[in-house]
């Protein structure tokens, strides 16, 4: 259905750009993690199957990775990923640009009119809505992700698990703090459940943390930024591994961690 939503939009988009039917349809594509992150990767090859199965024409794709599980995105990095993006796609003038999550959105709306001016854009697994007062008069529509947090824990009271006090933890990213902020609203309509958050970019920190806390259900949100002690960033499978390790916590995952 995700993938459907999508397509729709993107020919809603390809409408608007009036695209010769003889031409091919030049399409940008912008990830904010790395191609080998697991989420990044389902989102782009559900992209272009579903654009594969359903569209006809000729189409060209050339995909960058802002890699922000990697690289912090900060001004002077937009800055300069932009100069980058101007001297390597001079020639490259695209019909429509899709990014996927906050950083690439951030991006799109800050830094691509000065790349690929006038062109639309549409979005996919974003977590801050407020981003739709920046889009508002703009060519640009996508795809919100929504975190619900009641409806993982009926899951748990289904358990048997009379869940009073959670735990939600994440990476301190620009994603998380989204995700953070939807799960903090959320949560003032169920007052009993008695919420802390664990938010850091150092899985030492973060093992630290939740050994100073009494046992409680983990819920967790996005990890794919959290590094070793050397600052390298870990891979999500040993990241989780760790947090696994470091109890007998019945763990429920909100985001990123699936199929790791």
């Amino acid at each position: 259905m995700r993938h459907l939503t999508v397509l729709l939009l993107l020919a809603g988009l390809l409408a608007s750009a009036a695209v010769p039917a003889a031409d091919p349809v030049r399409i940008f594509v912008l990830h904010s993690y790395h191609q080998d992150y697991p989420w990044t990767a389902r989102q782009h090859r559900g992209f272009v199957e579903a654009l594969e199965s359903t569209f006809d024409g000729e189409t060209v794709i050339e995909t960058e990775h802002l890699d922000t599980k990697r690289r912090a995105y900060e001004p002077e990095y937009a800055d300069a990923f932009q100069e980058y993006l101007k001297f390597k796609y001079a020639g490259f003038s695209p019909d429509v640009v899709y990014v996927s999550d906050d950083n690439a959105l951030m991006f799109a709306l800050n830094h691509l009119e000065k790349v690929f001016p006038k062109t639309p854009v549409f979005f996919s697994g974003v977590n801050d809505v407020t981003a739709v007062q920046r889009i508002s008069g703009r060519p640009v529509t996508g795809v919100f992700e929504k975190k619900e947090i009641a409806p993982n824990l009926a899951l748990l009271t289904g358990m048997g698990r009379g869940t009073q006090r959670i735990i939600v933890l994440g990476d301190n990213s620009t994603t998380y703090q989204a995700i953070e902020r939807e799960v903090r609203e959320e949560l003032q309509r169920l007052p009993e459940i008695e919420a802390t958050f664990i938010a850091d970019e150092h899985i030492d920190t973060i093992l630290l943390q939740l050994q100073g806390l009494p046992d409680a259900d983990l819920f967790l949100t996005t990890l794919g930024g959290v590094k070793n002690s050397l600052d390298q960033t870990l891979p999500l499978r040993e990241t989780l591994k760790r947090i696994v390790g470091d109890g007998a916590r019945v763990i429920i995952s909100m985001e990123d961690v699936c199929g790791t």
